[in-house]
């Protein structure tokens, strides 16, 4: 069987096998790749272990494909793709079917938000300014946040990575006013990403894979 490299080969051979979901592990020992079927698309993740306990996952990426090779994907697609929920049956599948024990070596493995967050979280006394992508970043992790049923994900930030709550709504706003998360109504969560955060993470519109 040939070694999973990242998630587009996941799916090809979900694919190949006609068979969901698909639990392999990644070539590099980094984690598992994770094939669900939703709605006729091959919805792949990227998950690496964060600890021992059941889902206990972290998302490195996505891929979606038409399972039809003459469908193509577009950004509306994506947005509406219950990602949180396709996430969460991603980890249980992970969690029920990946070898716990080899787990528990990358359990200090930074999670991939930390990664996308760096811009927010380094010391940025004299440093750069914080990008239209970094401000994209951030609008994956407010999303997914939302999508999983976050109800105050201003504040679900400010648990998880530090700092005040306050800043981190300056921060949401921000990437409003850059327009890589959408609006929402006054003084309520909401929004998700547009299409210009699409393209900025790499998720071009008219391709069959995101």
């Amino acid at each position: 069987m040939p070694k999973i490299k990242n998630v587009s080969d996941a799916i090809d051979q979900a694919t190949s096998k006609n068979t969901w979901p698909t639990v392999e592990p990644a070539a590099d020992g980094r984690g598992v790749f994770v094939v669900l079927r939703h709605e006729g698309q091959s919805v792949g993740f990227h998950l690496v272990p964060v600890g021992t306990q059941a889902g206990g996952w972290s998302m490195v990426t996505f891929a979606i494909q038409a399972l039809d090779a003459t469908v193509s994907m577009t950004s509306r697609t994506i947005r509406a793709l219950p990602i949180g929920g396709l996430l969460t049956e991603a980890r249980r599948a992970a969690g029920n079917r990946a070898d716990r024990s080899a787990a528990k070596a990358f359990v200090k493995l930074a999670r991939p938000s930390d990664a996308r967050l760096a811009a927010f979280l380094a010391d940025r006394r004299g440093g750069t300014e914080r990008t239209d992508k970094d401000y994209a970043g951030l609008a994956l992790e407010y999303a997914l946040l939302l999508d999983a049923g976050e109800r105050t994900p201003v504040k679900a930030l400010a648990a998880r990575f530090g700092g005040m709550a306050g800043t981190w709504g300056n921060r949401i706003a921000e990437a409003r006013r850059r327009g890589v998360l959408t609006p929402s109504k006054s003084g309520q969560a909401g929004g998700g990403l547009t299409e210009k955060a699409l393209r900025l993470l790499g998720w071009s519109e008219g391709e069959n894979q995101v």
